[in-house]
């Protein structure tokens, strides 16, 4: 009798366990109703908060982290060359930016590869995370986690984030300012004219010729005499021929009142009242006009007024 006793409350103890254990997923499940991606901004208060985390909270196999503090002269452009990386992988892991322009003495978070962040509370959406993102096993690196982690996590009174790398992934609109996520919808309206290395950039500078600081109304993309250069954007050609300091030049109406100039070129393939698709060729690099040494110079406007061409080119 006693035997019974004993093993009926056994059976008692375990059928609770089983039933808290039921009800606390349950309950975690109704109140988490899109289970799997975190969007930053729900995790932490602001930036400081987040790259502290990514410090000192977060590791994961053969990838690292370092905080870099603005110093002057710096931009984003030469801080993602000089750590082998891309504009896109330094949006990725700082998701407060709301521009481009790098503050003097603002920290930002660099990790050791090309890629993206995210954090997600579900290790079951890792097979969705490969499939939106046409990535394979090789390409997910998940934070370095406790042991059996994966066996208790959604047993745990509260939701778990956890960190996973997204080797050469672009940034996740969702993980940007509100600022930030309409730049980058601008920038995919349009593409780099040519591949090269950026040689000025937009703003004030001393003239390579005259010597003296001027405005320089663009950006300059250094490339090998007679590279292709491509509409950045679909369009119609309003201009084409000689330009002054542009030399033989090309200039393009977009959508929504947008504009750009290819000039310095050394042959122009297209004319005026052409319509052209992006990345159809429109003439070849050069030296023509006032210039040093062969490479496009491209400028851009909204409804006439200048912008910084890398709003656009990232």
């Amino acid at each position: 009798m006693k035997k019974i006793i004993v093993l009926i409350s056994i059976l008692s103890l375990f059928s609770a366990v089983v039933l808290t254990s039921y009800i606390t997923l349950k309950h975690k499940l109704e109140l988490n109703t899109y289970a799997g991606f975190i969007p930053v901004c729900d995790i932490f208060e602001n930036s400081s908060e987040y790259n502290n985390f990514m410090i000192n909270k977060i590791s994961f196999k053969d990838i690292s982290f370092k905080i870099h503090k603005i110093e002057k002269g710096d931009n984003f452009w030469k801080i993602s060359k000089q750590n082998s990386l891309n504009i896109d992988t330094m949006l990725a892991f700082n998701p407060y930016w709301n521009d481009l322009l790098a503050n003097l003495n603002e920290e930002i978070l660099i990790p050791s590869e090309k890629g993206a962040v995210i954090f997600i509370d579900d290790l079951d959406y890792i097979d969705t995370i490969k499939s939106e993102y046409n990535l394979n096993d090789n390409d997910i690196v998940i934070q370095d986690l406790p042991e059996y982690f994966r066996y208790y996590y959604k047993f745990t009174s509260e939701n778990e984030k956890i960190a996973v790398f997204l080797k050469g992934a672009k940034p996740v609109i969702e993980n940007m300012t509100t600022a930030m996520a309409d730049k980058y919808g601008l920038r995919e309206m349009f593409r780099s004219p040519l591949g090269g290395r950026l040689s000025s950039f937009f703003g004030n500078r001393i003239h390579p010729i005259f010597q003296k600081k001027k405005f320089h109304d663009g950006i300059d993309i250094a490339a090998p005499y007679g590279t292709y250069v491509g509409a950045s954007c679909e369009g119609t050609i309003v201009a084409a021929g000689w330009m002054g300091g542009y030399g033989k030049a090309v200039i393009i109406e977009h959508r929504d009142g947008y504009k750009t100039l290819y000039g310095h070129l050394s042959k122009i393939n297209t004319r005026t009242g052409r319509h052209v698709k992006s990345g159809q060729c429109i003439g070849r690099v050069g030296s023509t006009g006032y210039s040093t040494g062969p490479h496009l110079h491209f400028t851009l406007w909204k409804n006439g007024k200048l912008l910084n061409p890398l709003e656009v080119l990232w």
